[in-house]
């Protein structure tokens, strides 16, 4: 008994903390974003040169070749095109880092660096009308390509501009949605240390479900309502027999396939509900 009033009190003082942990993981995101869009910027730009000198250099010795200038032209346009063959290959192994800490911070790799869920991270007084006429056309989760330049002083501006969106956060829809499965999360772990103690961890771990952002984040989170409203909590109010819930979330969590209908996982969640039914 006082071990599961320990672990009730961890709860509630993991709900203090988790505000000032979002917020730093959501700075993390960002400043990966922005050091991503910027150094992809910096590689077209780099690889557009080296293009440019490869034309220059075919001019010179050309110019060359009928005497208009000397072989110290031709060198010299050489050690440029070199250059920046160098500095290409230097900027591309910084994107390749960057991805990395995308990657690391994200949680998934980078993909189009337009498709982010802006929207949703507006204040939900500006976000829900915009939703509103999206889900009347039809556009709800349709995804949106936003490219930016890094090659012009707006478009690092814009970088920003996005960037700055995280002071919204706290307001926006996204969190609010976010708020609300989190407290379901932590509510869930709270009954299976009251109800079936063993299965504590496997609910606990259900968290790695939600990644990413867009249609991931949309199909993570689906999948793990669908697993808590037919396992976990049928379980917890008395009205699913199940004694190993364990064992029952692991197989429920094997059978997810990247399917927005979720025909496999609803397959196995009713395989499974039908053995321990009458």
């Amino acid at each position: 008994m006082a071990d599961t009033k320990t672990a009730q009190a961890n709860i509630q003082a993991q709900r203090a903390t988790l505000a000032d942990t979002e917020q730093n993981v959501l700075l993390q995101a960002v400043n990966a974003y922005a050091d991503l869009v910027r150094d992809v910027g910096i590689v077209d730009v780099r690889r557009n040169n080296v293009k440019v000198l490869i034309q220059q250099l075919d001019a010179t010795r050309e110019r060359f070749r009928v005497g208009e200038l000397t072989i110290t032209d031709v060198s010299q346009a050489e050690a440029r095109l070199e250059q920046a063959k160098a500095d290409l290959v230097q900027a591309e192994a910084q994107v390749r880092v960057d991805q990395a800490a995308f990657q690391r911070a994200i949680g998934v790799p980078a993909g189009n660096l337009g498709d982010l869920p802006l929207i949703g991270a507006l204040p939900a007084t500006a976000a829900e009308p915009v939703l509103d006429v999206l889900e009347y056309l039809g556009w709800l989760h349709k995804p949106v390509s936003i490219r930016f330049s890094t090659a012009s002083h707006w478009g690092l501006r814009r970088v920003k501009i996005e960037a700055s969106l995280r002071r919204w956060r706290r307001f926006s829809v996204r969190y609010a949605k976010e708020r609300i499965w989190v407290e379901r999360w932590l509510h869930m772990i709270d009954r299976a240390l009251t109800k079936q103690p063993q299965a504590a961890s496997a609910v606990i771990a259900t968290a790695d479900m939600i990644q990413g952002y867009g249609s991931v984040y949309r199909h993570g989170l689906a999948d793990w309502h669908a697993i808590i409203d037919g396992l976990v909590k049928p379980t917890f109010d008395g009205v699913l027999p199940l004694t190993d819930l364990t064992a029952a979330i692991a197989q429920a969590r094997a059978s997810i396939m990247p399917d927005p209908r979720q025909i496999a996982l609803k397959r196995k969640i009713a395989e499974i509900r039908a053995r321990v039914l009458p």
